[in-house]
C-alpha cells in the first residue's frame, strides 16, 4: 500500500461527509411562547401557548414572510406539545431550507356544551401580539389552515384581508351560521 492512499481516504470520507452535511436538512427552532395574561384574558377560544418556528439557517438581514397554521379540530387542546409533529413543522423540518416564520397557535377543546373554534377576535389578538414581538415581512402573511382551520382561515381572512398576502383553506368546512359565517352579504 502506498503511503498516500490513507491519507486520501480520510480527506475523501471528510470531504463526503461534510458536503452530505451541507444538503442534510436543518431542523427548524421551534420554541414555545405564551401570551401574556393581560392579552390571554381576551380570548375565548385561544390557548395562551402557541409555536412560533424560525429557520435553523435564517439570516437575520432581511425579515422572512409568516406562514400562520390553523390545526383541525382534533388537535384541539390545551397541550401545545401536540402541535410538534404536526403539518407544516413536519414538512419543513424535512426540507433543506425553510424560508418562513411558521406561527401555530391552538384552539381549545370543547368544554362541556361549549364548542370552540377558531373566533375571529382571538386571532386578531393574537396577530397584534406576534406584530410587536416577532420581526416578519408584514407583505407577505400566508394563512393556511385544514378542516376546522379551513373555516378560520375562511372567517380571519374574510373579516381582515389587509393582513394577507395569500390564504389557503383545505378541507375547510363551515359553522352554525353556514357561508354567512365567512361572507354575512351572501344570499341563501
Amino acid at each position: 500500500m502506498k503511503p498516500f492512499t490513507p491519507i486520501f481516504c480520510f480527506l475523501a470520507l471528510t470531504f463526503i461527509s461534510r458536503a452530505s452535511a451541507v444538503d442534510a436538512p436543518k431542523p427548524m427552532q421551534v420554541e414555545i411562547r405564551e401570551l401574556p395574561d393581560t392579552i390571554s384574558k381576551n380570548t375565548t377560544s385561544l390557548n395562551s401557548k402557541f409555536i412560533v418556528a424560525t429557520p435553523a439557517n435564517a439570516v437575520a438581514t432581511e425579515p422572512l414572510p409568516l406562514l400562520i397554521f390553523l390545526h383541525g379540530a382534533g388537535q384541539r387542546s390545551s397541550d401545545i406539545e401536540k402541535l410538534r409533529d404536526q403539518q407544516p413543522l413536519k414538512y419543513f423540518n424535512t426540507q433543506s431550507t425553510q424560508p418562513f416564520v411558521i406561527v401555530m397557535p391552538q384552539c381549545l377543546s370543547d368544554q362541556g356544551v361549549v364548542k370552540r373554534i377558531w373566533e375571529v377576535a382571538d386571532l386578531e389578538v393574537l396577530f397584534a401580539h406576534l406584530t410587536r414581538t416577532i420581526r416578519f415581512d408584514n407583505r407577505r402573511v400566508y394563512l393556511i389552515g385544514y378542516s376546522m382551520g379551513g373555516y378560520g382561515t375562511w372567517a380571519w381572512a374574510s373579516a381582515h384581508p389587509e393582513h394577507f398576502a395569500a390564504i389557503a383553506a383545505h378541507a375547510d368546512g363551515l359553522d352554525h351560521g353556514g357561508p354567512k359565517d365567512v361572507t354575512p352579504d351572501l344570499d341563501q
